[in-house]
C-alpha cells in the first residue's frame, strides 16, 4: 500500500503540472514517404553498421566483450562507472587462429597465448610420436628440437624441463621444483612394499559366580594389541619417461583440436602382471589366558553314582503308573501309585517303597500267578496301556470321542503327557501328573555318603532352594547325607561320556571323560583340595588351582 500511494501522488503532481502548461501546438511533419533500409548497411542514428553485428568465420577474429555490472555480483556499479571495469574479470575475449603455429607477442602478458597448434584427423599422425624425455641427452631421437618450441630448433646438449616432476609441500609457492637432470629410463627400480599386521586379544582375569544367572560370568582383562610391519624389497620395475605433443590413447583427435605447445600435462600409466603375486605374512606368538573348553564349569556330570566308571541304564518295568502288569491287573480301572508316607515318616518324599495299585499282589516280593490270564493276550484290564490317544485319553472309536485333540498329540506316534504309558517300550515320567514307572534305583556301594555341598548364602546353616549346590548324583536336587547306600531317586539312563576316539564304546583302560559339555558356565564347582573342608568356587582367578571330588583318571585337579 505504501508504494502504491507514492505512485498515485506523483502521478497527480505530474498531471497537474502538465495541466498548467500552455497547450503545445502540433508540428508539421516533413516525412511524406517511407524509405526502405534493406540494402543500406548504415542503420542510421547511433545504431551503426549491420556488418558490425556479425562475424565472418572464414577470417581471423579477435573480439572483446565487456561485462557491465549493476551491483549484482560485485560492489562496483560499472554501468555508471565504466572506468572500474576489471580487464581480466569483466571481459570476454574471443579469438580464432589459423591451422599453423602462431605466436602472439603484442599486448599485456595476460593477453598472450604463447604457442598454439591446431590438430586435425588428417595431420595427427605427424604430432603423436612419443619421444624419450632424456634431459641428459637432447640428441636422443632429437626429442628436444622436435617438441620444445622455446628453443626454436636450437636445443643445448642437456636441458632441465620444469614440468616432469613436482611435490606438493607447505611453502609459499606450494611446490618443490625439480633441479636434477635425469635420463628417460630407470631400470630395476625396487618396489618396496610395507604391510602392518595387527592382532588383538583379551585375557580372562577371573570367573565369578552370578547368582541371578545361575552360572559363572567371565571378568575380562584389558585388551592387548600387538602389531608388526613386514617389508618386501624383492620386487623390481622399470620406469620409462616419454614426452609427446599429444597421446592419442588418451585424447583421440576426431575433429579440430587446439594444443598450447607451452603447456604440459604430466600423468602416469602403471602396467603390472597378475601372474606374480607377492604374499606378505607374519606370525604372532603370544600367551593368552583362556578358559579351557572342558573347564569344570562347562561339565555336565555323567558319572551319576560317582564310581568313576560308565554304568548302563537302570532296569525299569514298563507297567505304567499302577506298577502292575496287565496279567495281574484287577480290572478296577486306572490308578496311580502315590506316596502315602506322612512328613517325618521313613520313606517320605519317595514312592519306591509303595506297592502297586489295582493289582493282584506285589510281584516284586512274591511270585503271583493269575489263572485267568491267557499268555500273549493284549487285554488291558485297568485301561492304562499306551494307545496314542492324545491328551484327552480318548481315541477314535471310543465312546465319547468327538474330534481330534487341538494340540496334535493324538496319533502322532510318540508318547505325550496324560497318555497311558504301559507297554510303550520306554521308561516314562509324566511331569504333569507326577507319575512314573517302577525302576531299580541303584546305589553306588558307598554307605553314608556325605551331603552335597551347597553355598550357604544367607549363613543360616540350611539349604535354601535358590542356593547353588554341587549335583554329584545328577538328580537335579540337593541331597543331604545318605543313610546307608541310597539311590538318587530318579531313573538313570546310560551314563553319558565323551567318546574321544569315536568308537562308540566307553574305554576303561584309558578312561574317557564321564561328562558332556554345556555351552554355558553353569556347573557349580566345589574345591576339594581339603576334603574335610570343601570350598565353593565363587571366584576363580588366573593361576588358581581347584581339586574336584571325583575325577576321571588323574584329571581331578584343574
Amino acid at each position: 500500500m505504501f508504494n502504491i500511494r507514492i505512485i498515485f501522488i506523483l502521478t497527480i503532481v505530474v498531471f497537474l503540472f502538465v495541466g498548467c502548461e500552455d497547450p503545445t501546438k502540433p508540428e508539421e511533419s516533413n516525412s511524406t514517404t517511407n524509405e526502405s533500409t534493406l540494402n543500406d548497411s548504415d542503420l542510421g542514428h547511433e545504431i551503426g553498421f549491420v556488418h558490425d553485428y556479425f562475424l565472418d568465420l572464414d577470417e581471423e577474429i579477435e573480439a572483446r566483450y565487456l561485462y557491465y555490472n549493476s551491483y549484482l555480483t560485485r560492489g562496483a556499479n560499472t554501468i555508471s562507472a565504466p572506468e572500474q571495469l576489471d580487464p581480466y574479470q569483466d571481459t570476454l575475449n574471443f579469438q580464432t587462429f589459423p591451422y599453423y603455429i602462431a605466436e602472439v607477442e603484442d599486448g599485456n602478458t595476460a593477453d598472450t597465448v604463447s604457442y598454439l597448434l591446431s590438430l586435425t584427423p588428417e595431420n595427427i599422425q605427424a604430432y603423436s610420436t612419443m619421444f624419450p624425455l632424456d634431459e641428459k641427452n637432447t640428441a636422443n631421437q632429437n626429442w628436444c628440437n622436435e617438441l620444445l618450441v622455446k628453443y626454436a630448433g636450437d636445443c643445448p646438449s642437456t636441458v632441465e624441463v620444469d614440468f616432469d616432476y613436482f611435490i606438493n609441500i607447505q611453502t609459499s609457492t606450494g611446490i618443490e621444483e625439480d633441479t636434477v637432470k635425469s635420463e628417460a629410463e630407470f631400470l630395476n627400480v625396487s618396489a618396496v612394499k610395507d604391510t602392518t599386521f595387527t592382532t588383538n586379544w583379551t585375557n580372562i582375569d577371573s570367573l565369578v559366580w552370578d547368582k541371578e544367572r545361575e552360572r559363572y560370568s567371565v571378568e575380562a582383562d584389558s585388551t592387548i594389541t600387538r602389531s608388526s610391519t613386514v617389508t618386501n624389497e624383492d620386487d623390481f620395475f622399470d620406469s620409462l619417461i616419454y614426452i609427446a605433443i599429444i597421446d592419442t590413447s588418451r585424447f583421440p583427435v576426431t575433429d579440430l583440436m587446439f594444443v598450447d605447445r607451452s603447456e604440459w600435462d604430466r600423468y602416469e600409466i602403471v602396467n603390472k602382471s597378475e601372474n606374480f603375486p607377492h604374499i606378505l605374512a607374519d606370525t604372532f606368538r603370544y600367551k593368552q589366558v583362556l578358559l579351557m573348553d572342558d573347564a569344570p564349569m562347562y561339565r555336565i556330570n555323567g558319572d551319576c553314582n560317582q564310581n568313576q566308571q560308565r554304568d548302563l541304564a537302570e532296569e525299569y518295568f514298563d507297567f505304567g503308573a499302577d506298577w502292575c502288569p496287565d496279567s495281574l491287573e484287577t480290572g478296577l480301572g486306572k490308578c496311580e501309585v502315590v506316596d502315602t508316607d506322612e512328613l517325618g515318616d521313613e520313606g517320605y518324599g519317595s514312592i519306591l517303597d509303595e506297592v502297586p495299585c489295582n493289582c493282584l499282589g506285589d510281584w516284586r516280593n512274591d511270585i503271583i500267578i493269575n489263572p485267568n490270564w491267557v499268555s500273549g493276550s493284549d487285554v488291558d484290564p485297568n485301561g492304562d496301556n499306551w494307545r496314542d490317544c492324545g491328551w484327552d485319553g480318548v481315541c477314535p472309536g471310543d465312546d465319547g470321542y468327538e474330534s481330534e485333540d487341538p494340540n496334535n498329540t493324538e496319533l502322532n506316534g510318540i508318547w505325550d503327557s496324560n497318555e497311558g504309558f504301559e507297554e510303550n517300550g520306554q521308561y516314562n515320567f509324566d511331569i504333569l501328573t507326577g507319575t512314573w514307572e517302577y525302576f531299580d534305583d541303584l546305589g553306588n556301594e558307598i554307605s553314608g555318603e556325605s551331603a552335597e555341598y551347597y553355598f550357604d548364602g544367607d549363613s543360616d546353616g540350611e539349604y535354601d532352594l535358590d542356593e547353588p549346590f554341587e549335583d554329584r548324583n545328577c538328580n537335579g536336587i540337593w541331597d543331604e547325607e545318605e543313610d546307608g547306600d541310597e539311590g538318587n531317586g530318579i531313573w538313570d539312563d546310560d551314563e553319558s561320556y565323551i567318546d574321544l576316539n569315536e568308537d562308540g564304546v566307553w574305554n576303561f583302560d584309558t578312561p574317557e571323560p564321564l561328562y558332556t559339555l554345556s555351552e554355558k558356565l553353569e556347573t557349580y564347582t566345589v574345591d576339594y583340595s581339603d576334603p574335610e573342608n570343601p570350598q565353593p568356587v565363587t571366584s576363580l582367578a588366573y593361576g588358581d588351582t581347584i581339586t574336584l571330588k571325583f575325577g576321571t583318571g588323574e584329571a581331578s585337579t584343574y
